[in-house]
């Protein structure tokens, strides 16, 4: 899972950092799932 992170351009830290955010704040959580096409968005 590192790679498929770090092939992106983002550090693991930031996607923790984002992963977190999105578990505290649903808002949040349902912009990232608009934006990269959760189904049943």
């Amino acid at each position: 899972m590192q790679s498929a992170i770090t092939d992106t351009g983002m550090t693991v830290e930031g996607y923790r950092a984002i992963a977190e955010a999105a578990q505290a704040d649903p808002d949040l959580r349902k912009r990232i799932e608009t934006a990269v096409g959760v189904p049943g968005q």
